[in-house]
């Protein structure tokens, strides 16, 4: 297999699984885990070091991983980036030089629906999940998905696989950028398979599989530290990467401070933020519908009767700053 593709390939795969002492666990909610508008995430990718044994009060010495490069992920509306078409359960896109890829965010899982690659869309319409909440140690699950991306004049690739992950650990995590202390660390295996087909007949068959530890700490959203084994039709590579905290921006949570309801709504809905100024409402094609004013820290009414009943992007603003978005429902 040629070994630039490998390393594309690679870099999509590594993503989607996206990335003490004796301390007390504290499950880690999805406010503390999900990538949320505005982040930038600076990652180093550097030499593969060995994971170390999992279980609890850990202390996993990742420091003297060597570094190699360095890559960026910036955080994105997914109106923004115009992929609500194609994704429009979408909370946020994670952009980079490689592509954009695609995430949605719940209480409860943080779930890749696919990505986005030279004007090529890879949907996954059997979705990805790539964590659980809350992060608890010894939690576990297993996931099937799937999807297809067609390339157009006929050629089409229709990807199936599985991932299986374990929250194998808890401790004190070293990296060349520093010391984290209660870091969960989670287990994944994934096992897929392109199958591609042009006109309809098939062509060739690539089975991948990834082994992958990820290090994660709350507040931080995106994996700290990863340690990776992947491998395509026996081609393999192994390495591993490490965040570049210092370089690293990260949006205030704000969501705590937030209410939406009722939701779904029908001729009215309710918004509530500490510190929002004005909200937003547009439909999936990024169009505004209605924009209006709101008092701090006050229950806020507003009116939908002019609304047709379907799914709209709901945006609380303090001045040009995004304090939160979500979904809205009118029925």
């Amino acid at each position: 297999m040629n070994k630039k593709l490998l390393k594309n390939i690679f870099a999509i795969g590594a993503f989607c699984l996206l990335n003490v002492t004796l301390f007390a666990q504290t499950p880690i909610p999805a406010s503390g885990l999900t990538p949320k508008v505005g982040d930038k995430f600076v990652v180093n990718t550097g030499s593969y070091v060995e994971p170390g044994a999992g279980g609890l009060n850990q202390s996993w010495y990742l420091d003297k991983i060597e570094y190699l490069s360095q890559n960026e992920f910036r955080t994105e509306l997914p109106i923004n980036m115009g992929v609500t078409n194609k994704f429009p359960e979408a909370s946020v896109v994670l952009a980079n030089k490689a592509g954009n890829f695609i995430v949605k965010n719940t209480s409860t899982e943080m779930i890749n629906l696919g990505f986005s690659m030279s004007g090529i869309d890879f949907v996954y319409s059997d979705h990805e999940t790539l964590l659980k909440f809350p992060l608890t140690y010894n939690d576990n699950f297993t996931d099937k998905w799937g999807g297809s991306i067609d390339y157009g004049n006929g050629l089409t690739t229709y990807r199936i696989g599985t991932t299986t992950a374990h929250v194998d650990g808890f401790g004190t995590l070293y990296t060349p950028d520093g010391v984290f202390q209660n870091a969960y660390r989670v287990k994944f295996k994934q096992l897929y398979t392109d199958s591609i087909t042009m006109s309809g007949f098939f062509v060739q068959k690539i089975n991948y599989e990834n082994n992958q530890y990820s290090w994660y700490v709350n507040g931080i959203h995106y994996s700290v530290a990863q340690i990776i084994e992947f491998n395509a039709d026996n081609n393999s590579v192994k390495q591993s990467t490490y965040l570049n905290y210092n370089k690293t921006n990260l949006t205030e949570n704000l969501l705590s401070e937030t209410k939406i309801f009722p939701n779904p709504c029908t001729n009215k809905v309710n918004v509530k933020s500490i510190t929002g100024n004005n909200v937003k409402i547009t439909d999936l094609a990024g169009k505004i519908v209605l924009e209006k004013s709101i008092s701090n820290n006050e229950v806020n009414e507003i009116e939908l009767n002019n609304l047709n009943p379907s799914l709209y992007l709901l945006t609380i603003y303090n001045n040009d700053d995004i304090v939160s978005q979500e979904k809205i429902s009118i029925q």
